[in-house]
């Protein structure tokens, strides 16, 4: 992919649209405010625009004269992409907005959907948010660009011997050299066997002795020079530090005693292995990197393509751990109240646990991230107050922990947690990173979800009351019976319906009958749980799905329902009001042969309500013994 020249100058806007009325004031009020503006009036001369590249943000109407908006999206992906360019992000523009419309141009990969007449303030905020996921974009590229190069250029410095064993024993032949030793060896600790292990030894293949293996124990573990005289040998070894930290010892025996300088050479042999051991791991490092670099690149394009929630949590748990080498991750997102944040998705713990996991803003690692909105790295869990589990030693298998915020409109909207490094080594700095990058791109990707949602949640709504729509109803339905055939658990079926509602409009107009059937879904919603279902059927008539609810249940929420609507008011600023409401009540049996039947019991309970006085609850079961 070409890397950017230039990520520090103005962002570059295209405007495609016929309508040069539209152009005009599009290109007047971005180029106010800082942006480089080029228009097109048609697709064609806008892809043409698009193929000089550095373009970040392109805003097309769908109705253009020769193609659709909706080609031009794909066209500018695909022009991109075989460039080798970043993808600019795409808004799309109509004066007729559709559900379909939305769907296929979020599906074809555009940023956001916007209806016409166009709002200046909101188109702001689209056109902040579109430049802000192409400067992360940018800034991946970037990353990744910079660190292959890096390793391309710690492969060349790294001596010519193949790999750190070929280094080391070049350093070993230079110690041979000045010493003539017995036998010398480097050792290097051995993090999963948690030990020290002989990398190379001198002669090859000659048998270390266990006072040689001694030495080089003593050595690492005091974390210093040491130096053993036997009557007939000395035995000396040094550490072989990288930067503070002793990753091993440099051992040599010497027949007889050991000079004043012996210890000194062995001293600046164990320095060049350091050298080696450093250059190794560096470019181990910036291979990893790399290779988490592209992942997490292509992690940003899964997650922007997926509209499911809950789908996309699980995506972002699986690539936080998968990235950083961790067995443990987990996603807590802040409840509407604000202060409490509950596990959403997690790896590596129980699903009892994440069901039932919660966090105080402020409080605890995950609390204190969410409050201060700022990403912490800790390197011993253990001695950290914050972390208050007594048996943290059992639970955890190493002492760092990487926990991010998830910012949205400079809002922290919850934490992304990583600990538990699958092979026992700690996190480091660079995880942090690429943890912080990953949460960046979960972000947009968590409020472009959202929005999809929403936009599905308003085709299945009555506008009027809010509750679900008679073919919303009418699946949900179908899969309950389904359900409760394959599980054997109950559910009940109610048929709520406003009394003399006709009166209502005829005494006191539509807008009051409007408002009363508002008034009653709003109880029937206030009344339900989550898991059960309030659909408008059809005029004044509701229909409500109780979950789990058998008979009994079934008839107390049925007066409960009846009971709330008689003792709540309709207000209007003409009038106050009450109204009444009949509700039949089915709930499934073995002689129910479909949903068809059971909705058919349920409306002939509810008729039988209103044909023995109205305000009552009737329940199919009454009328069978």
């Amino acid at each position: 992919m070409e890397h950017p020249t230039d990520v520090t100058a103005p962002p570059r806007i295209v405007v495609i649209d016929d309508d040069r009325g539209i152009i005009q004031a599009l290109t007047l009020h971005l180029q106010f405010r800082g942006h480089q503006v080029a228009s097109a009036e048609t697709g064609t001369a806008g892809l043409e625009l698009l193929k000089q590249g550095d373009v970040d943000l392109v805003l097309c109407d769908i109705g253009l004269p020769d193609i659709s908006g909706h080609e031009v999206v794909k066209a500018a992906k695909r022009q991109a992409d075989e460039a080798g360019q970043v993808r600019p992000e795409v808004v799309v523009m109509t004066a007729n907005p559709t559900l379909d419309n939305a769907m296929s141009a979020l599906r074809e990969g555009a940023f956001q959907f916007v209806t016409k007449p166009l709002s200046m303030p909101f188109l702001e905020v689209v056109v902040e948010r579109a430049l802000a996921t192409r400067a992360l974009r940018t800034r991946v590229d970037r990353l990744q660009h910079d660190a292959r190069a890096l390793v391309l250029r710690s492969a060349a410095e790294v001596t010519g011997n193949p790999g750190l064993v070929g280094a080391l024993e070049a350093v070993l032949r230079a110690l041979s050299v000045l010493l003539k030793p017995a036998t010398a060896g480097i050792w290097l600790h051995d993090q999963q066997q948690d030990g020290l292990r002989l990398t190379v030894g001198a002669p090859p293949g000659t048998e270390v002795s266990e006072e040689h293996r001694s030495a080089a124990l003593a050595c690492f573990e005091a974390g210093r020079p040491v130096a053993d005289q036997t009557e007939t040998a000395a035995y000396l070894a040094v550490p072989v530090l990288v930067g503070e930290v002793v990753e091993g010892a440099v051992t040599a025996e010497v027949a007889g005693s050991a000079g004043a300088d012996y210890l000194e050479i062995v001293r600046e042999i164990a320095g060049y292995a350091g050298q080696a051991v450093r250059k190794e791991r560096l470019y181990a490092d910036l291979e990893q990197s790399s290779m988490k670099i592209s992942s997490l690149f292509e992690v940003g394009l899964a997650m922007s393509s997926e509209v499911s929630l809950q789908r996309l949590f699980d995506v972002i748990v699986d690539s936080a751990a998968r990235i950083c080498g961790a067995d443990r991750c987990s996603l807590m997102l802040i409840d509407k109240d604000g202060e409490t944040m509950r596990m959403r998705a997690a790896r590596g713990i129980p699903p009892e646990v994440v069901e039932k996991a919660e966090a105080r803003v402020g409080e605890g690692i995950a609390g204190s991230v969410a409050a201060s909105g700022e990403p912490l790295f800790i390197a011993n869990i253990e001695q950290d107050d914050r972390f208050h589990r007594t048996n943290a030693a059992d639970r955890y298998n190493n002492r760092s922990l990487v926990c991010v915020p998830i910012r949205l409109h400079d809002r922290v909207v919850g934490v992304l947690n990583v600990n538990n490094k699958r092979d026992g080594s700690s996190f480091t700095p660079n995880d942090l990173n690429l943890v912080t990058l990953l949460a960046s791109q979960a972000a947009v990707a968590i409020d472009n979800a959202h929005r999809y949602q929403d936009l599905s949640e308003k085709a299945i709504t009555d506008g009027l009351t809010g509750v679900y729509i008679r073919r919303y109803f009418d699946e949900v339905l179908e899969r309950a019976f389904r359900t409760s055939r394959a599980t054997g658990r109950p559910f009940s079926l109610l048929m709520v319906d406003i009394d003399h509602f006709k009166r209502v409009n005829d005494a006191h107009g539509h807008l009051t009958g409007d408002q009363a059937l508002r008034t009653v879904a709003g109880v029937l919603k206030g009344l339900v749980r989550d898991e059960d279902l309030v659909a408008r059927y059809g005029g004044e008539e509701f229909a409500i799905i109780l979950g789990r609810a058998g008979l009994a249940a079934g008839r107390r929420v049925a007066e409960r329902v009846r009971a709330t609507v008689e003792n709540s008011l309709v207000r209007t600023e003409q009038v106050e009001l009450k109204v009444t409401v009949s509700v039949g009540l089915a709930t499934i049996d073995d002689h129910h042969g479909s949903a068809e039947a059971l909705l058919q019991e349920a409306d002939a309970a509810l008729y039988r309500a209103k044909e023995s006085g109205r305000n009552r609850v009737v329940a199919a079961a009454d009328s069978q013994g």
